[in-house]
């Protein structure tokens, strides 16, 4: 795979991962991030950095035309679960520059990067699902 985003990133198996900041800089220079997430785990929120393209996975392999090949393409769920074999569709499909976002969308959210809330898309009620910290800092409760 050709790696030519600026940031260098982490390899591993032919992949290569970006820290939340190098995910940044590259969707400012022109990346864009695609949003691999099904509508329930969006929750509301959505990288408010650069251009966001959302396919949800289940859906990814019928629209990879989708997915333009002139730019840098960074593939983000919610925590890194479907990210890798998104990544090696979209590599399988011809496209070569891929890479993935570490830890997905709650890394981002974690340190503070760009985000937008809809809050009607926020879960409701007694929902234990939610991906955000609490008071202390630490998820859950």
């Amino acid at each position: 795979m050709a790696h030519r985003f600026a940031s260098p990133g982490l390899q591993i198996d032919g992949l290569f991962f970006l820290t939340a900041s190098e995910t940044a800089a590259e969707l400012e220079a022109g990346a864009l991030l695609l949003d691999i997430r099904e509508p329930h785990a969006i929750m509301g929120r959505t990288v408010a950095t650069g251009e966001v393209l959302t396919i949800r996975r289940t859906r990814l392999r019928g629209q990879l035309d989708r997915v333009p090949r002139d730019r840098g393409i960074i593939v983000a769920d919610s925590a890194g679960m479907h990210a890798r074999a998104a990544a090696r569709s979209l590599l399988d499909h011809g496209l070569e520059r891929v890479a993935i976002l570490a830890g997905g969308l709650v890394e981002w959210h974690r340190g503070g990067w760009p985000t937008d809330v809809d809050v009607g898309g926020l879960p409701m009620g007694q929902c234990a699902c939610k991906l955000t910290p609490a008071k202390g800092g630490e998820f859950g409760d």
